[in-house]
């Protein structure tokens, strides 16, 4: 029983807060619910026109999303309903549609089914937790759609606000044919403009007043927001003084008849071949309605401190949408305006839905008669100003300053939705977004690191110092000073530091920027430096002139190892395995001799199992015992250990860890103690907790290679004193 609880409480959320709803939250949750209603009620005609569709459709869709997202959602800010972005983008299938099947199928058949294909769609990504595809959409991107949209739907809105016939593929022509036609305008153009101007200067007026009497600051923020309701009535009693005044032809236009009440289908009037046709159309729709949902939701949750769960948001907006088709609703999802409403009026939970969701039933029931007399020009004018608030020029800038690279996909998506269509424009972002990670991935910011010593003196004046490890070239683009002494850690070791995962795309990235390294600062044995003029392959383009080999041959270092820093890698692949055994092989052929590879800094199992399996952490073979002792070998550094100990024998009084460290115990009984043990499996003496342990190691074990040749190899290097004296050091 207690996981069917579970799985019940996490399908439906409203059962875990309703029992203990707090009854002093009813009169928030209701003063909130009104408050939504009257902004949405006239937004949903009027996007419902954007759509392409009959005005009673918004209503459906409002109904729709105020009524089922309380009982599945997680926000208790959201507002699920009809939005401009989305509407534009049905509008969109709409006309792809009707050009490819003419007079086949009505449009709102055609945005129903649209709707309900959309939630089986969001649904089995929510239900199948992939919620965390959203992710791969950055900000740039969507705000560079959004902004474009928002520019569409502005331009769309021209001919209806100044009643006069306009039509264009674009927003452009839209905009060019609209200036063209401007002496056709028509009677509609007074009232559409005066509810524009209106609307803009309650908003002006509001935020003035606001900042002057910052104590009544809530009482403006309503007025505010409410203005498009306050608009739609007046145009509506304007327009109807008009017409029943007028005497023939209604002079202007206006909604129409709307059917009064729901259109219900208990059985949905699907169509097999409607459905494969909008299927194609589907990717625009469905990427609109998560973005914009997800956004939303967990913008407005930090401001509020909880958190959504994204992949419930894909269930409850894709039930929504899938039980939209019974009640003719279109693609819904969270509404922008109505979620900050909502918490502006710091509405409690999310039962205020519900109270929305009854006036909304009330209008369609009681005010159709009313619905008649809005005039399309006041509708034009409602969309005008909710879109021109989603414009905003300076997010470009931001963006320009953050990152150039992020500035281009948010200008190339404002483009690409302006003049070539919504499905255009999220197409563009979403592919110059994945290509932005596809570079970031294929070309890390790796860096050659040296040490600096930092220096700090206290208040008492005493002086401290301790070696940092920095980029060798800290270059313009840095944060360090760029005058800083960096030196290399020891003369025949390199460290290398990944900035990314080591995976097939990057790999080869990565080995080249180790080879072209090697190739300008290792220096190579004589043999080997005769034998590669020798065996020169077709394709090399290094300087064939002996002088000038012997002049960089000159400046040139031994290498004795290379160090990874893998704190930043939480992946290896097979290829990444592979790029660095043939790395370790082209740096060797390069040397002429052995090139230890040390690795610091690995977190994860996976990475060092992966390492182990292409042969790395360990010396090729074993060295020669009489060289050095084993413990002598390889230093490590060890930690104390918790163990569990029981003496079973008196005479017994210490007990021998792994690392062979031997610490004694009370003699006898039982209890907890600590032994000393090596920090990383003593098979893998190449494998180091930091880089501070990899350059003691790599330093050490390069003496005593250096000792072994006794400097045979032409590569410089201690060449004098016994393998005792080596021998001591390595102790010390």
């Amino acid at each position: 029983m207690g996981a069917v609880k579970n799985w019940v409480h996490a399908l439906l959320p409203i059962t875990v807060w309703l029992p203990r709803y707090d009854p002093r939250w009813l009169y928030g949750d209701i003063i909130t619910g009104i408050t939504v209603a009257i902004v949405n009620i006239p937004q949903a005609l009027s996007y419902a026109s954007l759509a392409g569709l009959p005005p009673q459709y918004g209503l459906y869709c409002a109904f729709i999303g105020t009524t089922v997202y309380p009982f599945l959602g997680t926000s208790k800010d959201i507002t699920l309903g009809p939005i401009a972005v989305v509407s534009l983008s049905v509008a969109e299938v709409l006309s792809n549609i009707h050009q490819s099947y003419p007079g086949v199928w009505t449009s709102p058949q055609i945005s129903v089914t649209l709707g309900f294909l959309c939630g089986i769609v969001i649904f089995s990504l929510g239900a199948l937790r992939l919620g965390w595809l959203v992710e791969f959409i950055p900000a740039p991107a969507v705000g560079g759609f959004v902004t474009g949209s928002a520019i569409q739907i502005v331009a769309s809105q021209l001919p209806p606000l100044l009643g006069i016939k306009s039509h264009g593929d674009s927003s452009f022509e839209i905009f060019w044919n609209t200036l063209r036609n401007i002496r056709k305008a028509r009677l509609d153009a007074v009232l559409g403009i005066s509810g524009l101007a209106s609307l803009y200067l309650i908003h002006k007026i509001c935020r003035i007043l606001t900042k002057r009497f910052p104590q009544h600051a809530q009482t403006f923020f309503f007025i505010s927001v409410i203005r498009n309701a306050f608009v739609a009535v007046a145009l509506t009693f304007i327009s109807w003084v008009i017409i029943t005044t007028a005497k023939g032809e209604e002079p202007i236009a206006v909604l129409g008849e709307v059917p009064r009440g729901f259109k219900i289908h208990l059985i949905p009037p699907f169509d097999a071949k409607l459905m494969g046709v909008a299927f194609g159309q589907l990717p625009v729709p469905c990427v609109v309605l998560l973005l914009c949902h997800i956004a939303i939701g967990k913008s407005f949750g930090r401001q509020n401190n909880y958190k959504i769960n994204p992949d419930q948001e894909l269930i409850a907006v894709g039930m929504t949408n899938l039980l939209g088709v019974f009640f003719a609703s279109y693609p819904t999802t969270a509404s922008f305006s109505a979620t900050a409403l909502k918490d502006r009026c710091h509405v409690p939970t999310p039962l205020s839905g519900l109270f929305t969701s009854v006036l909304i039933v009330i209008s369609l029931y009681a005010l159709t008669g009313a619905f008649y007399y809005v005039p399309t020009a006041g509708l034009a004018a409602v969309i005008i100003s909710s879109a021109l608030g989603l414009v905003d020029g300076s997010e470009g800038i931001n963006y320009w300053n953050i990152s150039r690279i992020e500035a281009v996909i948010w200008v190339s998506s404002v483009i690409a939705t302006v003049f070539a269509g919504v499905q255009y424009g999220i197409s563009v972002a979403i592919l110059a977004s994945l290509a932005l990670l596809l570079v970031r991935i294929a070309k890390p910011q790796g860096e050659f690191l040296g040490t600096t010593t930092l220096k700090l003196v206290d208040e008492q004046g005493n002086e401290s110092t301790r070696e940092v490890f920095v980029p060798l070239d800290l270059g313009d683009e840095g944060v360090l000073n760029i005058k800083t002494v960096v030196e290399p850690p020891a003369p025949w070791i390199v460290i290398y530091r990944l900035g990314e995962s080591f995976t097939y795309p990057n790999a080869s990235s990565v080995n080249s920027s180790i080879m072209e390294y090697f190739k300008e600062n290792a220096k190579r044995s004589p043999e080997t430096l005769e034998d590669g003029k020798k065996e020169r392959l077709w394709n090399e383009t290094e300087d064939l002139d002996a002088k000038s080999e012997n002049e960089r041959e000159k400046r040139r270092r031994p290498v004795r190892a290379v160090i990874f820093d893998f704190a930043s890698v939480s992946v290896v692949d097979s290829t990444g395995a592979q790029i660095l055994r043939d790395t370790k092989g082209e740096v060797e052929r390069w040397t002429g001799y052995t090139v230890d590879f040390h690795f610091a800094n690995i977190h994860r199992a996976d990475v060092y199992n992966v390492l182990v399996a292409g042969g790395f952490g360990a010396p090729p073979a074993p060295l020669p015992p009489t060289f050095f002792p084993p413990e002598a070998q390889f230093p490590r550094e060890t930690v104390p250990v918790r163990v569990n100990y029981q003496m079973r024998k008196p005479g017994v009084e210490g007990l021998r860890s792994r690392g062979g460290t031997y610490l004694g115990f009370p003699r006898g009984g039982q209890g907890e103690g600590y032994v000393q043990e090596h920090v990383i499996s003593e098979t893998t003496p190449f494998f180091h907790v930091d880089l501070v342990a990899a350059v003691r190691a790599a330093e050490k074990l390069g003496l005593k290679a250096e000792a072994q040749e006794g400097g045979g190899s032409g590569v410089n290097g201690p060449s004098e004193g016994s393998q005792d004296d080596v021998l001591i050091d390595l102790h010390n």
